[in-house]
């Protein structure tokens, strides 16, 4: 099953056992990650197990890495980035259809411009990406208000 990078959150761990399979002596993760994060902090996460190697030369150190269903801050950034891409889309849509308006002809066209198909067109359009716009808003809020109670009981804790 492909799965879409800006859908999922990475994370990187570093692991230090007595022997492989024994006692755990420390432990560096990291999560919450963009793939772009991950790779570019990639030097660090092997320098952190090189250096963790260097203080526990005879433990065994394993670095891992994978990704996981995006939760939390990942999500709300990529809802926040799609709802910023449907207000492009309907800024644009808009703008097109003021300009088709504008070059409409009303004294060589035979019929009103709310009867073209391509008018037409432009408004089913306006319309669904409105309902987009603000079904995202709603879930934005959603998933600030969700954050904003988290953030209150781990402070209480």
């Amino acid at each position: 099953m492909a799965v879409n990078v800006g859908e999922v959150e990475h994370w990187v761990t570093i692991t230090a056992h007595t022997k492989l399979g024994g006692e755990l002596i420390c432990v560096a993760s990291w999560d919450e990650m963009t793939f772009d994060q991950r790779l570019k902090w990639d030097w660090y996460f092997k320098y952190r197990a090189a250096l963790m190697q260097v203080q526990n030369p005879k433990a065994y150190v394993n670095m891992s890495w994978g990704h996981n269903e995006a939760k939390g801050r990942t999500v709300k950034n990529n809802t926040e980035n799609r709802l910023i891409a449907a207000k492009r889309k309907l800024t644009e849509y808009r703008n097109k259809l003021n300009r088709y308006v504008d070059q409409w002809n009303c004294t060589l066209q035979i019929f009103p411009i709310e009867d073209d198909p391509s008018y037409k067109f432009a408004i089913k359009k306006i319309k669904e990406k409105e309902c987009l716009v603000n079904n995202l808003q709603i879930e934005v809020e959603k998933l600030k208000q969700n954050q904003s109670e988290i953030h209150k009981e781990n402070s209480n804790a």
